[in-house]
């Protein structure tokens, strides 16, 4: 079943500094992860207010790439850019049309 871990989190910090933060784990994971999917949106009526949405095959999957010493590393520069503590929503999709 696919698996979406949407995160939702708080940062000051200008939204390319954020987009940049996904980017690098992007592109260190490159070849490593199943993801079918990464976005980060910001929140139209909360200003610095942002969600990561990462899709991937199966929520097995999205673990063992979550263990990944490039997603720890990355994990760890994005965090510095949060204000306060991510919000993370693990989510099985039911349904998914295009």
């Amino acid at each position: 079943m696919q698996y979406i871990q949407l995160v939702e989190f708080d940062a000051s910090h200008p939204v390319d500094e954020v987009r940049e933060a996904m980017d690098a784990w992007l592109s260190a994971s490159r070849g490593k992860r199943p993801l079918q999917m990464a976005l980060v949106a910001a929140d139209h009526d909360r200003p610095n207010h942002y969600w990561n949405l990462l899709m991937f095959p199966s929520e097995q999957e999205a673990t063992e790439t979550s263990q990944l010493p490039e997603t720890e590393s990355a994990f760890e520069n994005w965090s510095r850019l949060l204000d306060g503590e991510p919000v993370f929503h693990n989510l099985d999709v039911v349904n998914h049309r295009s």
